[in-house]
């Protein structure tokens, strides 16, 4: 098999060579998060202090989520034979289904194509902190793995 494939959303053909030659090594994925921040997460001396804060982080989260993620992009680094992330697109998952309950969670999707998964780890990494969470939800393109990436 050679190295340059030219897939995307499923799709393989021409449609990406003009992108550039994409290396089966070098799809992107999609990191998954919750725009909430978790009370423990925020330190506080009492708990309405806690409760503000967490709000107070939260609506940040939420009205400038794109200047974040853009930041966390400007942050990986581009080894030697990497490409440099050339994009992204943000979607907003408003509801989602946990333990068999519809509810209403505020949450963020970051689609990054054309980057390792090692770079796809580090953007992850990156948006952790960037968004005062303890782990993000990755699913690589490259390899097809979903993890939990966290922050140091």
């Amino acid at each position: 098999m050679n190295d340059t494939c030219y897939y995307a959303y499923g799709f393989e053909g021409e449609p990406y060579a003009h992108i550039r030659g994409l290396k089966a090594s070098e799809r992107g994925g999609i990191v998954i998060f919750s725009l909430d921040v978790k009370p423990e997460r925020v330190k506080a001396s009492n708990g309405l202090l806690r409760f503000l804060k967490c709000h107070w982080e939260a609506f940040r989260n939420r009205e400038w989520r794109h200047s974040k993620v853009r930041e966390a992009l400007s942050r990986i680094t581009v080894r030697e034979g990497e490409q440099p992330p050339t994009g992204c697109s943000i979607g907003n998952i408003f509801t989602g289904i946990y333990n068999q309950i519809p509810r209403l969670i505020r949450s963020l999707a970051v689609e990054v194509l054309f980057i390792s998964s090692r770079q796809l780890d580090e953007f992850a990494m990156e948006i952790a902190k960037e968004f005062n969470q303890e782990s993000v939800l990755v699913r690589d393109h490259t390899n097809g793995e979903v993890r939990f990436v966290g922050s140091v």
